[in-house]
């Protein structure tokens, strides 16, 4: 498996829903289930994935396969309750910074 060059496109009506094909691909030529999902693709990002590279939500590895097997990858939402988890952790975050501008 090999590095390749992806875009990133993102859907502007549903949050943290993405998705991924190699860099300058034709996305017209997608099927039509996947424009119907993101109602409107957003470029919004072009980056190199390797193997093994590290990602917010999902498998790289995963990813280029897909990719490579299908053309594509979409990352969907996460539920509902890792979305809760998600914004309780930032509260505490957010909490403790307070906290330590205030002892400073």
């Amino acid at each position: 498996m090999n590095t390749i060059k992806c875009d990133a496109y993102r859907s502007p009506h549903k949050a943290d829903l993405y998705l991924f094909v190699e860099a300058g691909k034709d996305v017209s030529t997608l099927p039509d289930t996947i424009h119907t999902l993101f109602e409107k693709l957003e470029l919004f990002y072009t980056f190199d994935l390797s193997p093994g590279k590290k990602m917010q939500r999902e498998n790289a590895d995963r990813v280029i396969e897909n990719i490579q097997a299908q053309g594509y990858h979409i990352q969907m939402p996460p539920p509902e309750h890792e979305k809760e988890n998600i914004l309780e952790e930032n509260k505490i975050v957010q909490a403790s910074m307070k906290l330590i501008e205030n002892m400073e």
